[in-house]
């Protein structure tokens, strides 16, 4: 992990937006794709814009999926210089220890997750880094889900993991949407345990934004 990436701020992690997704006829392409990878690069825009730290996981394996051309990162996704890549061939991107001690020198940053697919690897990723006394926010809106074989559709096991995510980790973990994600320089409200907030365009949803709670 480069030295100079600011130690403060939110860093943006980005699971996995490979070719594999995109494509027709592959075994995890996702057809309902499209309108999560807009909200994928509005993100990434605001988090390059704002100086996050960026890390990309890539997924790579021998087998059926996420091999040669369809393991690479769709365009515009690609890393720039200075933004890390941990690559790994498990659900988790824990299991590459690289990035494990990348994200335990982050341990107080937000951690904002992003990318494919939120029944498999985002949902494993939070779970790994929850164990470890990281907090995050899933984007709920810059992710999607594989179909469950034909009784439930991509839509509907998108929704399940993301009502997973926001319930039973509620302290720890929180659901947000990209598009309105922004960052508050200047809140009203002043109180040492927070570092500031996201709000949704509206104003009708303010998440406080807490310090991460170390690994017991």
């Amino acid at each position: 992990m480069p030295s100079d990436i600011p130690q403060t701020r939110p860093t943006l992690v980005l699971v996995d937006i490979q070719r594999e997704y995109i494509a027709p006829g592959r075994p995890f392409h996702l057809h309902g794709i499209s309108p999560s990878l807009t909200n994928c690069r509005i993100l990434l825009d605001r988090a390059r814009l704002n100086n996050w730290p960026v890390v990309h996981v890539q997924h790579v394996q021998d087998g059926p999926v996420s091999t040669g051309e369809y393991a690479r990162f769709i365009e515009v996704f690609e890393p720039k210089s200075g933004e890390p890549v941990f690559v790994k061939s498990q659900i988790s991107p824990y299991t590459n220890e690289a990035f494990k001690q990348a994200m335990l020198a982050m341990r107080e940053n937000e951690v904002v997750i992003a990318g494919y697919g939120s029944t498999m690897c985002c949902l494993s990723t939070i779970i790994s880094g929850s164990a470890l006394g990281l907090r995050h926010s899933f984007i709920h809106d810059a992710s999607w889900a594989r179909a469950l074989g034909d009784t439930m559709p991509e839509a509907d096991a998108h929704r399940h993991v993301t009502a997973i995510i926001e319930n039973p980790w509620k302290d720890s973990n929180d659901r947000r949407s990209a598009r309105h994600v922004t960052r508050n320089r200047s809140p009203k409200r002043k109180n040492p345990r927070f570092r500031g907030f996201f709000y949704c365009a509206d104003r009708s949803q303010k998440s406080y934004i807490a310090p991460t709670r170390p690994a017991s």
